[in-house]
This record gives C-alpha cells, structure tokens and sequence, in this order.
C-alpha cells in the first residue's frame, strides 16, 4: 500500500529548498528557454514571492505548463516526494514527513528521464544561510500569517539556519546518488547563480533545459536574475529594519 502521494510527472524539475529561489528559476526558464506564453508570476511584491500556478492561469494558451501527460517544468522541494497521503501536523506547526530509501527509488524511478536543476549552497557559507534565513523569515510570515504559525523573530531566523544545514545534506546527496544512476542533474551553486551572475553557470542551466532552445539574451537573463536579487535585499532590509524594532 502506497502511503505517499503521487509523484507528478515532468520533462524538467528544479529542486529547491525554500528561500532559494526555485520559482523564480522555473519561471525564468519558462519565458527564456521553454518560450512558454505565462502571465503575471507575482504573488507577494513585498516579499518577492513568485508562482508558476499564477502565471499558468494568466495565460493565453491552457497548456502553457503541460506536454501531452507531463508538465514542461515543475517546481519541488525534496521533502514533498515524502509527502504522505494524509500529513499529520505537531504542535510545533510542521509537518511529520521521514525521509526513506525506498522513496528515494520511487523519485529516482519517476525521474528517470527527466532534466533535474537542484539549487544547492555550501552548507559552510555562514553569510548566505545568514541571508537566506531571514528571507525565509519574511516569506513564512507572510505566506502563514492568516494562520498565525510564524513571525518575523530572531528564534525562527536563528532555527532556519541550521534547517538550511540540514536539509541541504539531503539536497546533495539526491544530486551524488542522481548522477550515479545517469540520471540528467545539474547542480546549480546559488551563490554562483543569483549573487555572482556567473555567465557560464546560467548558460548551462538554461541549455541543460529538455525541449529547451539556445536562443536566449543571456544579458537579458542576467539583469532578470540581478533584479530578483536586489528584490531579495530589500526583503532582508525589512528584517533588519523589524528585528531592530
């Protein structure tokens, strides 16, 4: 019996942890490299929040996100291939999800064909999980506060820290097993991507993409990125400015 819920089919996937940006990443392939016809992604200015659902709904064209019975692109955080069919909450407000090895093998099973973009971070750059965490600060509060689960504190910046550390052991190790089993990844370091701009690296991940065309501004794409970053460090100011309250 299946405990879990279904794992959606697509021809390309970006992997994330919450915070790093993996919405604004499908979206940004979906206009330069897939040519996709989507609307409006935005769905919090104030926090930089984007939506690939949104967009899709807004355009033109029904399937603009679908491709027979796949999905040209799908956004996921890892922990949602381990969500269960009915998710039990704490009293802390998560919910109970276990990472298992024979759920690795369905996800590796289901994906076998699929382009798979993870965004990754060095566990050990203090400065970006530092910054990354109080972006996740700000977003929880705002996606959560009709259900008064979280506020902008130093208790949830200083516990997202060592969620970042943690969860990304997992992130690596879906990429080290992935390429083991010649699955098509590409890890994508999000310093190299948002902050430096790195040219070679955002040319990679938009040429790595399945039905995909070289035919991009890569300087365009660039100054998109540059513009959610410095959206990004107004969120973080809007900490400081809350935590120094």
């Amino acid at each position: 019996m299946n405990i879990y819920e279904d794992l959606l089919t697509t021809h390309n996937m970006v992997l994330f942890q919450g915070g790093l940006g993996g919405n604004f990443v499908s979206y940004l392939i979906s206009i330069h490299s897939l040519n996709l016809p989507l609307g409006d992604p935005s769905t919090g200015l104030a926090y930089n929040e984007y939506s690939m659902s949104s967009a899709c709904n807004s355009a033109d064209d029904p399937y603009c996100n679908s491709h027979q019975d796949k999905s040209y692109i799908l956004e996921r955080h890892l922990n949602l291939f381990f969500q269960k069919k009915h998710w039990i909450e704490t009293d802390e407000g998560d919910y109970k999800s276990k990472y298992a090895v024979s759920r690795y093998h369905d996800a590796f099973q289901a994906y076998k064909d699929t382009h798979i973009i993870v965004i990754t971070i060095d566990p050990t750059d203090s400065d970006l999980i530092v910054f990354l965490s109080k972006i996740m600060n700000v977003k929880t509060f705002y996606n959560d506060e009709p259900n008064g689960r979280a506020d902008i504190s130093l208790k949830h910046f200083k516990k997202q820290q060592q969620v970042y550390v943690d969860s990304m052991l997992h992130y690596k190790w879906f990429v080290s097993r992935a390429k083991k089993k010649n699955i098509n990844v590409l890890e994508v370091d999000y310093r190299k991507l948002f902050i430096e701009r790195d040219a070679t690296v955002v040319s990679e991940m938009l040429n790595f993409i399945k039905y995909g065309n070289s035919n991009f501004d890569l300087d365009k794409v660039c100054d998109s990125i540059a513009d959610y970053h410095n959206n990004n460090m107004t969120v973080v100011h809007e900490f400081n400015n809350i935590i120094e309250k």
